[in-house]
């Protein structure tokens, strides 16, 4: 039979401190563990335990935007277009208390349930115009730019137009469209001719389909007629309204050329009106009304 091998003092001492060694070194190598001695890219989320990081574990300022996953980084807030800060209510063209305000809206839920937003953007140009029986309870609006235009030929104005929001309470009431008012110096050589006039369009009512809803592009060179103020409309004979083809036409009398003072889009006198326009243009220029301003854009076509 063998017999077991007995260790001697000595042996059995020098195994302890072999021991607590080993393990005085393992505890040594973890303190020592840094960034320096983990590879890039070597720990993975499979090797920490869920929720044991807090922000205490976690250096200020260690992680930066470029170590988030896309869908984690902060948006950037969309850009607001640039605006004409030139526009705004004409106050010498307006009378009473209406408002005339860049607005949201206005949307409506179409027949087949979708939402028909204005034309441009998500806002437009707000008109509310009193009109009373009595003339000082009548209002007029005017919301437009006196600067810009100031000096251009108006002759060479080819595209005028804009999208209406009206409703049907607005008809009930007799009360017509909003217009566009443009102020110019005729420069026509005639008697009853001064060296001001306004050029007042006056669309056509909307078809039924468009009430309580945004219109089509409404083309004022080809809708609705056109009057001349003063002795100008006398002159031209276009103070009881004209196309846009016979106010060209009379105003091209072989001097000097009309020239554009301001441009606004209203609503006179005559009736009240509570709705909205958007969009109009002025030769290759769309004209967005939005709640932050007027956003130019250029026309299509």
């Amino acid at each position: 039979m063998q017999r077991l091998r007995t260790l001697s003092p000595a042996a059995i001492a020098l195994a302890v401190i072999a021991m607590v060694l080993a393990v005085a070194g393992s505890a040594t190598a973890a303190k020592l563990i840094g960034s320096k001695q983990i590879r890039n890219n070597s720990i993975r989320s499979i090797d920490v335990k869920d929720n044991s990081l807090t922000g205490r574990d976690i250096k200020n300022g260690s992680i930066k935007v470029a170590d988030l996953a896309p869908e984690a980084r902060p948006q950037e807030p969309p850009a607001v277009p640039e605006t004409n800060p030139h526009w705004g209510v004409i106050a010498r063209n307006t009378i009473g208390s209406p408002v005339t305000e860049l607005r949201t809206g206005p949307f409506v839920a179409s027949a087949g349930g979708d939402v028909v937003a204005p034309p441009y953007g998500d806002g437009s140009l707000g008109i509310e115009v009193m009109a009373g029986e009595a003339l000082a309870s009548k209002e007029k609006a005017a919301y437009g730019n006196e600067v810009d235009f100031a000096g251009e030929n108006f002759l060479e104005l080819t595209d005028v137009g804009f999208h209406v929001f009206t409703t049907g309470e607005n008809f009930s009431r007799g009360e017509p469209m909003p217009v566009i008012n443009i102020e110019i110096d005729p420069n026509l050589d005639h008697p009853s001719a001064d060296d001001y006039t306004t050029a007042t369009w006056v669309p056509d009512d909307v078809a039924e389909e468009y009430r309580n809803t945004w219109s089509p592009y409404i083309d004022a060179t080809a809708n609705g007629e056109w009057f001349l103020s003063g002795g100008e409309g006398i002159a031209t004979g276009c103070a009881d309204g004209c196309s846009w083809d016979e106010l060209i036409e009379k105003l091209d009398d072989g001097d000097e050329a009309p020239t554009i003072l301001t441009v606004a889009v209203g609503k006179g006198r005559d009736t009240g009106f509570v709705g909205a326009v958007d969009g109009l243009r002025l030769g290759d220029t769309i004209y967005d009304f939005e709640p932050f301003g007027v956003v130019e854009r250029p026309a299509q076509g």
